[in-house]
C-alpha cells in the first residue's frame, strides 16, 4: 500500500510528501523499519522518535497536524522520512489502519 491509498480511511489525512512511497506495515518506536509507519501524536513521542530513530531508517510518519504545525525543524524529518502525514485524528487512524496492516 502507498502512503496516498491511506487518505481513503479518513477525510483528516494529509500527504505532506511521499505519496507515492511503499507501506508494508505498522510499526513502533522501539523498532523502526524501512517501509514501515509509524505515529507521532505528541512531544513525548516526537521525543522518543528523536532520540531512538536511525535519521536514514527509512519510515513513514503520521503526525498529530497541530504537533506538525509547532515543529521549527521540519526539513530535518522531510529529509530522514520516506513519507510524512498528518491527521487531527490520531487515534482513529491507529484504530483504522491497525486493521488494514
Amino acid at each position: 500500500m502507498n502512503a496516498k491509498d491511506l487518505l481513503q480511511y479518513s477525510n483528516s489525512l494529509n500527504v505532506i510528501q511521499g505519496e507515492n512511497m511503499n507501506i508494508e506495515a505498522l510499526t513502533d518506536l522501539k523498532a523502526l523499519k524501512a517501509n514501515h509507519l509509524i505515529f507521532i501524536k505528541n512531544k513525548k513521542f516526537l521525543i522518543k522518535f528523536d532520540s531512538n530513530s536511525k535519521k536514514d531508517c527509512g519510515i513513514s510518519v503520521i503526525f498529530d497536524e497541530k504537533l506538525w504545525d509547532k515543529i521549527e525543524n521540519k526539513s530535518d524529518y522531510e529529509n530522514c522520512c520516506k513519507a510524512i502525514l498528518t491527521t487531527s485524528e490520531v487515534d482513529i487512524i491507529i484504530s483504522k489502519l491497525s486493521k488494514l496492516f
